[in-house]
């Protein structure tokens, strides 16, 4: 029984909708600008940012609708805003009709819900004048919110989702682990639909973590598998997909996108923030979930891509080993149309991939700057500048992220 994706949505820099961001990614546009944010009386943070426009929450839910999001406690958190959009707008896109179906699964795929809106909190929260006692009982709530059930409570309610709910946080792999335990629940026949969506905000104190940690760029620019690559930029997202058995959606006359092929998944435990070079855990995923699904040519792949020399040089090395002696494939990023979004990354652009999938389209990488990436990155398949146009079959997500979590997953067309 083939696991059938029959809708997605998007939400990011670039638009908020495929038709809209779709039309950025072609004219290839830069939409990143500078965040400002207040950490307190004397002190302002900006940083590079590629941000999604506000969102008017009235355009998307009725009045009904509003009355019971605005009940909610962290209503006001942009976080939460990204996911009712992105669940929204898939559950418009793709007919689905929802009336407290308990065979509806939900798989909230994100790194850390209600942990922003704590600490915007705190960050307004003036500790010189009342003790540590008071502080937490004005902030109880909040801190009670940032537990991952929540959020699964206030979306199922919303949407009337009553089957086999989840949330996972796999780093940046959230999006990968979260299809292949969507697909778990279709296969196992416990659910015959699963909605996996995904958000992130590009919250200053996540800059000051990774900026910290030399992950961010210096030059404010992302040049993924490049040799002037220094490292990446935040940038906002949501996405949300849609799985379904074929039955299902041959009886709802669902209109199929594509096949989830399946995924095969490792983590490693040697650092925290950086990948084992000399376990190849990375090649060993793409072998494993290419030998599980027995299909013999991939012909595009989207690494995390990042924007960190070390990291891209690894991504590719480990790439190279899984294809030595096979038919290379293509290899693309898309993190300089929408910024790296973080736990929404793998999602977001598996997102994009089917796009690219349905439309027979690689968005290239598009360098501000004149790169030559080969031969350091050893091999000419990267394609650059230009949209090329291919007849796409079969292609890869990898991503290799914080925590150690790494994950291949191939998708197809039916």
């Amino acid at each position: 029984m083939k696991t059938l994706i029959t809708g997605s949505s998007i939400l990011c820099s670039a638009g908020i909708s495929m038709e809209e961001a779709w039309s950025s990614f072609l004219n290839q546009k830069n939409t990143m600008s500078r965040r400002y944010y207040n950490l307190g009386t004397e002190y302002t943070q900006n940083f590079p940012v590629y941000p999604i426009r506000e969102l008017d929450l009235s355009t998307w839910f009725s009045s009904k609708e509003l009355n019971l999001i605005k009940k909610i406690p962290f209503f006001n958190d942009k976080d939460f805003q990204f996911l009712l959009v992105a669940i929204k707008q898939l559950i418009i896109e793709s007919n689905l009709e929802v009336s407290n179906n308990n065979r509806i699964s939900l798989v909230i795929a994100h790194e850390n819900p209600g942990v922003n809106n704590l600490t915007d909190s705190l960050l307004k929260e003036d500790f010189y004048n009342k003790n540590l006692k008071e502080s937490f009982q004005n902030y109880q709530e909040d801190f009670f919110h940032i537990q991952t059930f929540p959020h699964i409570f206030y979306l199922a309610k919303i949407f009337g989702f009553k089957g086999q709910n989840y949330i996972v946080n796999n780093a940046c792999a959230s999006g990968s682990y979260g299809l292949d335990l969507a697909n778990s629940l279709i296969k196992s026949k416990k659910s015959d639909i699963a909605i996996v969506v995904s958000s992130d905000y590009a919250h200053p104190t996540e800059f000051l973590w990774l900026n910290k940690k030399g992950f961010c760029s210096n030059k404010e620019t992302i040049l993924p598998f490049s040799l002037s690559g220094d490292g990446t930029v935040l940038g906002d997202g949501a996405s949300a997909i849609l799985l379904e058995s074929e039955e299902h959606a041959f009886n709802r006359t669902a209109n199929v996108k594509c096949e989830y092929v399946g995924g095969a998944f490792q983590q490693e435990t040697w650092r925290m923030t950086l990948p084992n070079v000399k376990e190849n855990s990375y090649s060993q995923v793409i072998d494993q979930v290419i030998k599980d699904s027995k299909v013999n040519t991939i012909d595009l792949i989207i690494p995390h891509g990042t924007g960190n020399y070390l990291w891209d040089k690894y991504e590719m090395k480990e790439i190279i080993k899984s294809f030595s002696g096979k038919q290379q494939p293509f290899i693309s990023g898309f993190k300089q149309y929408i910024g790296h979004t973080l736990g929404a990354s793998s999602l977001l652009e598996i997102t994009i991939l089917i796009e690219c999938l349905c439309k027979n389209i690689i968005l290239p990488i598009h360098y501000k700057v004149r790169d030559e990436s080969s031969p350091k990155f050893m091999t000419k398949n990267i394609i650059k500048q230009k949209v090329r146009q291919e007849n796409l079959k079969t292609v890869m997500k990898t991503v290799s992220a914080y925590g150690g979590f790494t994950s291949a997953s191939i998708f197809k067309k039916v």
